[in-house]
């Protein structure tokens, strides 16, 4: 496998692709009125590829009060099916950062995947 660098998206970068995403809140689950009941959300690669931005994906969930795991570090080559990051916390939470975050895995593991 080639050689890759590493960075890290800088925190105001994160809240903007929340700020994006959810400028006011997010409505869906004020209106099912889903917000505090306890839920996990879990992103896995559809198809062989290279993890990238498990980290700031983690990062964009525990900004929101979420507590997260990555399941595989940016460069890992993970199989079809495989975890990348999970979170668990208030539904809502999960549901405001939910879309955020699949942009940045999908975009970002996309990109590391074509080696």
């Amino acid at each position: 496998m080639p050689a890759y660098v590493t960075c890290r998206l800088p925190d105001f970068e994160i809240e903007r692709f929340l700020a994006e995403d959810c400028p006011y809140g997010d409505l869906t689950s004020a209106i099912l009125e889903i917000g505090p009941q306890p839920g996990r959300i879990v992103f896995r690669a559809r198809n062989e590829t290279v993890a990238c931005c498990t980290e700031e994906a983690a990062r964009l969930f525990e900004s929101l009060g979420c507590v997260a795991a990555v399941a595989q570090p940016t460069g890992a080559v993970v199989s079809k099916g495989g975890v990348l990051a999970e979170a668990r916390g208030q539904a809502g939470a999960l549901h405001m950062g939910w879309k955020a975050a699949l942009n940045l895995l999908e975009a970002a593991c996309g990109i590391g995947g074509r080696w």
